[in-house]
């Protein structure tokens, strides 16, 4: 079965429970799939086998909100501040500094 990121699909749980989940992302070879959980809001892979069916193609296809993870530059800025230290100099071993004994 084919799906699409913003597919709205009905999967089934560990413990036997269905969960409806949009998909976020496919991996191309591999078993499972990015998704956000509508019923709990958790964001979590899951695996292809366990997929009931889709219940609605291309439900949401721009979720998550591009604004949800954008960071401006005072994000990057206050981490410079806080984590600023670069060692301008580092001090190598000179050869002639160890002993031969």
């Amino acid at each position: 079965m084919n799906y699409n990121k913003g597919d709205l699909i009905l999967a089934e749980t560990l413990n036997g429970k269905n969960i409806t989940c949009i998909v976020l992302s496919l991996f191309e070879g591999s078993e499972y799939l990015y998704c956000y959980c509508v019923d709990d809001g958790v964001y979590k892979l899951i695996y292809r086998r366990d997929i009931q069916c889709v219940l609605v193609s291309d439900f949401d296809p721009n979720f998550p909100d591009d604004k949800m993870f954008d960071l401006d530059y005072s994000f990057y800025a206050a981490c410079y501040e806080a984590y600023n230290y670069y060692p301008t100099q580092v001090p190598f071993p000179d050869d002639d500094d160890e002993d031969e004994d």
